[in-house]
């Protein structure tokens, strides 16, 4: 994969949920010119989230000096637990199986 031009206009299926397949997918799936883009995998995963609702860098967020030294280790875990688990049940909706130890196993 390089870039979208080779699928103009195509239904895509995409094989796989890992680093690449998700990204190569949203990247497809946000080109208008694309019919539709679809994701297949043998079994779930827990999806970390690369941008919050508004758009804004999830990474950013949490490395920033406010993040890593101001909130105390509990409610740093707690939201980023509450961005994984929101982004992983609208996952399930979609038909995303859950991973065989539920949300954050390997």
């Amino acid at each position: 994969y390089r870039n979208p031009e080779r699928f103009i206009g195509k239904n895509v299926l995409v094989v796989g949920v890992g680093n690449s397949a998700l990204d190569i997918s949203l990247e497809l799936a946000q080109d208008p010119r694309i019919q539709s883009v679809m994701v297949s995998c043998r079994r779930g995963t827990t999806i970390i989230p690369t941008r919050d609702s508004k758009g804004h860098a999830i990474d950013k967020m949490l490395n920033s000096r406010a993040f890593q030294h101001w909130l105390p280790p509990q409610l740093r875990a707690l939201v980023f637990g509450t961005l994984v688990q929101k982004v992983n049940l609208e996952m399930r909706k979609y038909g995303l199986p859950e991973p065989v130890g539920g949300i954050g196993s390997p």
